[in-house]
């Protein structure tokens, strides 16, 4: 909050002729001491006395003072809440007693029943209330904050005035009149409040003691451009009306405005121009005999401004033509399209196109307001000019794979970027030539790969007018990754370009369980995308840890949404098992490409660019095929019980499959997986086979008459990978796939404690119905033994008792564990509906036997 100076003078009496206290040191209990229910208040990390009950009721806080003369009160006060009769702040300005419960005297209420709340000045006399006057209605009607000035003569005059901004700038509310004002009393706050909002109340910068009498003329502070007709000039404090006069003002060449009047509050003053004010050049504007409501006058001032000068994502990169062979129907030359999102025409002489490493100077060229220009080689010019204005230059070369593009003003200030790649398209075919990226709502053009997609237009792109994808797509930033650089630096990754001024702030940053934020955030220079946070204390290895982000925003000015929660940790080696393959698309539907989803069952972090996925293709006669592609090139954490979506098109998948998965990533090269059947396998670079499953087409359900876009998931996390029985085909209720998020036909662990040691076999559940519809599918049995190193095997009979399916063969098993049974015989055919018995026996190192039987009924839905 802005720090209010001030000097105090303590009387023999005990009281304060002047008090000022805007609360920078942290505690109300002295310098001044306020005193009341200090349990129900605190000094918070911005400088401000918040409440702090932890339940409903009422609260004060309240100290003395004494003067001569006319006296003014100021002070800032918030409430995060819409007030009612039941939530509002009652600000004594001057009581006859500490305990403001019991006090006579004057108060403003900031809030009160009903939907038209106002600022209202009170006299209490006794239990007796007179309204002395009112502010504007519907000010404190909703949750609000600003700042009021309060004065007071010794004939009982009263004026109110706010400023919502708090600029120092008060515009008066109302005025009103009473009694002359006691020369001694309590000033404070109390407070009655709901559960809910009982920590909703914030108040700063206090001032009480003598009125101010302004001898300060005033000063001219801001100038904003709103178009050639109109200039808003601020000042830092209320003008009088004579500062209407447009002989006030002059533009040099121009002329004085046509006309002038007051804007949102007596210190802005907007002045009106007709004819227009010349745009793109730089003007300068005269001020003088300006005089406030004191009649202080202003010193002739001249300020230099221009009509328009261009910001942030003012013209932006609208449309990409990178790889225009073979045309679909337009010209075969590249082009990058600007879109001008503005009212006005922008110069863009002396402006730069960075494309990669190479920086290209414009020419003599300007963009209509909302108008389109097509950058393109020289040559190209002129074919390219039949769908717009075009400018050339001598060489122009983008990447069809993708490139880094800048567009930088003449000082070298970013105005707009794109770093695109060809997954961008969302269409395998539409990537391969002659459609062009565009870009889908460049009004919020921040979003990276979510706000851009291949054309679909039928010439394949749409050059000088309207992409053909634009829509609205406010899109609010998030976490895409995170990793560590040593232990006291965390990398955090967004998924859009960022505001650099917002991500660069630490107090947008806080580790929960250790209430700390970083001491430095260092904005990536070159992608404003990531951050590093480096920490003033190394974090420990084998914990995890969360990071809240909040009040970062994109360089569209979209905030991230509240509450985001990152964990990270210091990362492990990846043993065997570490990471499991947990699903597996490989005879995706067209679009659709191949998909493997992995999943963390540990509580430890691994870093992901350890780590390759790979295939073993075997094509009987000949060898075995091995291909493996490195999961990541950059640091990537994966923390505990997460998922990760590896594929090339993550969008895609999720599109495909209706779902929104919380973590995936497009590998830069993806090894293809048969349809007719293969291996996958999860290999780290220090040749740790972490991880390995065989599929095939039998594998999937005999139910499904199609397996074409049908998802092979993991049963159980478990049992191990290479059993058959541990895959099943995804549910037709989740469209045949889970990417991301857990499997439709998943099974609960169970832990070893929660297996009785009497019954050691349990089965979940008793009836089930292996109909392929996602619910039910399949049984799961849980083993819980005496020891482990035992061998097992588990036999599935009829009613009869004759033998359906042999599930277990002298397996070595481990002390608990899980297989599951997915209602098929010994052939690979559903059986009949009824009654089965699952005989389980255990053979221990020293050749005793157990023998279990458990029931279980195969039921229809």
């Amino acid at each position: 909050m802005r720090i209010i100076l001030f000097l105090l003078f303590f009387l023999p009496l005990g009281l304060w002729a002047q008090v000022s206290d805007d609360f920078s040191d942290g505690d109300f209990t002295s310098d001044p001491a306020w005193s009341g229910m200090d349990s129900c208040f605190k000094v918070n990390t911005s400088g401000q006395l918040q409440s702090a009950a932890s339940s409903a009721g009422s609260a004060f806080l309240s100290l003395p003072f004494e003067g001569d003369g006319n006296r003014e009160w100021r002070f800032w006060i918030r409430e995060n809440f819409s007030p009612s009769g039941n939530n509002y702040a009652d600000v004594w300005l001057v009581a006859d007693s500490a305990d403001l419960r019991q006090a006579s005297g004057y108060f403003l209420r900031f809030g009160a029943p009903g939907n038209n709340d106002a600022v209202e000045l009170y006299q209490k006399t006794g239990a007796a209330l007179t309204l002395v006057c009112r502010g504007t209605d519907g000010t404190v009607a909703s949750s609000f904050k600003t700042a009021v000035k309060v004065v007071c003569d010794t004939l009982g005059n009263w004026t109110l005035s706010t400023d919502p901004d708090a600029s120092g700038s008060y515009a008066l509310e109302v005025e009103g009149r009473a009694g002359p004002c006691p020369q001694q009393g309590f000033f404070g706050f109390l407070i009655t409040y709901t559960a809910s909002n009982a920590k909703k109340f914030y108040f700063d910068d206090i001032y009480v003691g003598p009125e101010v009498i302004d001898t300060v003329p005033p000063h001219w502070i801001q100038l904003e451009v709103r178009d050639a007709s109109q200039l808003l000039l601020t000042f830092d404090e209320p003008l009088s009306e004579s500062a209407l006069g447009r002989s006030h003002f002059m533009v040099v060449l121009s002329g004085p405005p046509d006309s002038a009047c007051f804007a949102s509050r007596p210190s802005v003053v907007l002045l009106f121009f007709d004819p227009p004010l010349p745009e793109n050049v730089m003007l300068q504007l005269q001020v003088s005999g300006i005089s406030d409501l004191a009649g202080n006058v202003m010193a002739d001032t001249v300020w230099d401004f221009a009509v328009y000068k261009a910001a942030a994502n003012d013209v932006v990169i609208n449309e990409v033509m990178a790889d225009p062979s073979p045309p679909v129907g337009l010209p075969d030359w590249e082009y990058i399209e600007l879109f001008n999102t503005t009212a006005f025409t922008i110069d863009l002489t002396g402006w730069t196109l960075v494309v990669g490493s190479s920086e290209k100077a414009f020419p003599v060229s300007s963009i209509a307001p909302e108008g389109y220009l097509l950058l393109c080689k020289d040559e190209a010019a002129e074919a390219l000019s039949a769908f717009g204005p075009t400018c050339g230059f001598s060489s122009f070369s983008i990447a069809n794979a993708g490139a880094f593009l800048q567009l930088l003003d003449p000082n070298g200030i970013l105005v707009s970027e794109l770093n695109f790649s060809d997954t961008w398209y969302r269409d395998a075919e539409k990537k391969e030539g002659g459609w062009s990226l565009e870009q889908i709502d460049p009004m919020h053009p921040c979003a990276g790969v979510r706000n851009w997609m291949a054309s679909n237009d039928i010439s394949g792109g749409t050059p000088g007018r309207v992409n053909s994808v634009f829509a609205s797509n406010t899109l609010a930033p998030r976490v895409e990754r995170v990793s560590m650089l040593g232990d006291a630096i965390v990398l955090l990754w967004f998924d859009q370009q960022m505001d650099r001024q917002t991500v660069s702030v630490p107090e947008h940053y806080r580790v929960l369980e250790r209430d700390v934020s970083p001491v430095e955030v260092l904005c990536n220079p070159v992608n404003a995308a990531s951050v590093e946070l480096v920490f003033g204390e190394a974090f420990h290895e084998g914990l995890s840890y969360t990071l809240l982000v909040e009040g970062v925003a994109n360089c569209s000015g979209d905030l991230i949404d509240d509450d985001t929660r990152v964990s990270f940790g210091i990362p492990y080696p990846i043993g065997v098992s570490e990471i499991l393959i947990n699903e597996i698309m490989f005879n995706p539907i067209e679009p659709g490409v191949d998909y493997v989803e992995l999943y963390n069952p540990t509580d430890k972090p691994f870093d992901l660019s350890e780590l390759k996925l790979g295939v073993i293709k075997e094509a009987f006669p000949n060898p075995a095929d091995t291909v493996c592609k490195p999961i990541s090139e950059e640091s990537r954490l994966m923390m505990p019980q997460t998922y990760l979506l590896l594929s090339t098109d993550g969008l895609g998948v999720a599109r495909q499959y209706q779902c929104q998965p919380e973590d995936y990533l497009d590998m830069a090269a993806f090894s293809s997986y048969p349809n007719a059947g293969g291996k996958a396998l999860l290999v780290s670079h220090q040749g740790v086979l972490v991880d390995q499953m065989a599929f095939d087409e039998s594998m999937h359900h005999p139910l499904l008459k199609v397996t074409k876009g049908v998802a092979l998931e993991r049963v159980s996390w478990s049992a191990p990978s290479d059993q058959p029985d541990n895959w099943h085909s995804a549910a037709e209720a989740v469209h045949f796939g889970t990417p991301g998020y857990r499997n439709s036909m998943a099974v609960e662990e169970m832990p070893l404690d929660s297996l009785a040691r009497d019954a050691p076999i349990r089965l979940e559940p008793e009836v089930f119905s292996p109909d392929g519809d996602g619910f039910g599918d399949l049984l799961s049995i849980h083993y819980a033994l005496e020891q482990g190193g035992c061998t097992m095997n588990a036999y599935v009979f009829d009613a009869d008792g004759r033998l359906v399916r042999h599930l277990v063969r002298g397996e070595l098993v481990a002390q608990e564990g899980c297989f599951v049974w997915n209602g098929l015989d010994q052939r690979g055919c559903c059986v009949p509906l009824g009654i089965y018995v699952l005989v389980t026996e255990v053979f221990d190192g020293s050749g005793g036997v157990k023998r279990y039987r458990n029931v279980v009924a195969v039921a229809s839905r």
